[in-house]
């Protein structure tokens, strides 16, 4: 059922308006985990959209904006949780993912400025100014498993990231770190070492066997 786009209207969403959202929503809402969508239908997208901004004045620009307020004593949660699920055998070899994101570049793209940042993914940690000691981990990025008890892993290929290039010109460096957010080590030799930058600067982490 395809969605009906609807006019923003400032200061309240008309009753109208939300009954004709849930009535597109309707086969959405219904599904639950015991009784889900079902497509058999090969490379099939449960929803899709595809957008186009062509503003030249500057400023940010996002297919979907989202932002969770939790206000009580004793909460935690995320503002978005996906799962990609596994049901009996899967054979292909495309790849199982919880999350994949990119940002590309057609042909015809360039990049004007040296300090623009384009990445597939960002995650960032950010506190408003605040006189306080927080407790408890904090990470821009956290990688955990939850691997219940009984599975056999094979060591030699199971980790918490990996590391590959899947195109035809290989990423020169495995990191670039600043500075300001790392400790610095004295000199070493490159050998046997994993290619970094530094501010810039080539640098190496030594593995050892």
């Amino acid at each position: 059922m395809p969605m009906t786009l609807l006019p923003v209207v400032p200061g309240a969403f008309l009753d109208s308006q939300l009954a004709l959202i849930n009535t597109n929503l309707a086969p959405f809402a219904t599904a639950s985990s015991s009784s889900p969508l079902v497509s058999s239908g090969a490379n099939s997208n449960f929803l899709s959209s595809w957008c186009k901004c062509t503003d030249a004045t500057g400023g940010t620009t996002r297919l979907a904006y989202l932002q969770l307020y939790l206000a009580g004593a004793s909460q935690s949660g995320e503002c978005l949780r996906t799962f990609a699920t596994v049901n009996g055998v899967v054979a292909g070899t495309g790849g199982i993912h919880g999350i994949h994101s990119s940002v590309s570049f057609d042909a015809t793209a360039t990049m004007t400025s040296a300090y623009t940042f384009a990445g597939g993914l960002r995650g960032t940690l950010q506190m408003d100014a605040a006189t306080r000691t927080p407790l408890g981990v904090y990470a821009c990025i956290i990688a955990s498993s939850n691997i219940a008890a009984g599975n056999t892993l094979t060591s030699s290929r199971t980790s918490f990231i990996r590391v590959q290039d899947d195109g035809a010109v290989a990423c020169p460096n495995l990191f670039d770190i600043s500075s300001a957010v790392t400790r610095k080590g004295g000199a070493c030799s490159s050998a046997d070492g994993l290619q970094i930058l530094l501010d810039g600067v080539v640098k190496y982490i030594m593995i050892g066997t």
